[in-house]
């Protein structure tokens, strides 16, 4: 299976629709598409994909499900839509050839654990304004990002608690390109092991409302 045309009728992309389709390199929608969902797992290891493109008209109760484009490992970029709100859990886990996401949402939302983890060539990312929290591991491994803005909006890095246990943090551990980054004033935690092993980490600007620095969050730096 090499191409894939979704109709108009289509609402959902079941759960491991496509899961292992190594030769899938092309996915359209066509025009007028009513897609509400991409499942579970729908284009889980799909390593020949080069590009997806959302319809353009995503509806407005869209849920995208976790590790749907995990381990896509041909993925150069993506951008979300407006009504994409929250990249879920394991998203684009090792996808190892993303570069570039771009998220259009202004909408309250998350990045979920391990969303990018292992996405070793990520360099450009743009989240979206309304995002409240970016979850454990979400950029884990990320070798290649030098900077990332953070939204006002956000509140919590990891699970943002003073008692989480270790592999609760961990957003941005090995991310060895890094150089710089501003905390947004509402993130009072820097959970544990955040920034750990990030070895070109030379700035880091924060708000007068830290109360908490975890263990490990610097370590290797």
């Amino acid at each position: 299976l090499e191409t894939v045309t979704i109709g108009i009728n289509v609402e959902t992309i079941p759960d491991c629709m496509f899961a292992d389709c190594e030769s899938l390199s092309s996915v359209v929608f066509k025009e007028n598409g009513k897609v509400k969902m991409i499942g579970r797992m729908a284009f889980f290891g799909c390593s020949s994909l080069e590009e997806f493109v959302f319809p353009a008209n995503v509806e407005s109760n869209f849920t995208l499900g976790a590790s749907a484009f995990s381990g896509c490992s041909s993925l150069e970029s993506i951008t979300l839509p407006d009504n994409v709100k929250t990249i879920p859990d394991n998203a684009f886990l090792d996808c190892v050839s993303l570069e570039t996401v771009l998220m259009r949402s202004d909408a309250a939302g998350t990045v979920g654990a391990s969303a990018f983890a292992g996405c070793v060539k990520l360099k450009n990312v743009t989240l979206s304004d309304g995002i409240t929290q970016i979850k454990q591991k979400a950029f884990l491994n990320c070798a290649a990002l030098e900077q990332i803005t953070l939204p006002q909006s956000l509140t919590k890095l990891g699970n943002g608690s003073t008692t989480s246990n270790a592999g609760y943090g961990n957003v941005f551990e090995n991310c060895v390109s890094l150089k710089e980054i501003t905390l947004p004033e509402g993130v009072s935690i820097i959970d544990v092991a955040t920034f750990k092993n990030c070895e070109s980490l030379a700035k880091v600007t924060v708000s007068g409302a830290l109360t908490l620095i975890r263990e490990d969050a610097f370590e290797g730096c």
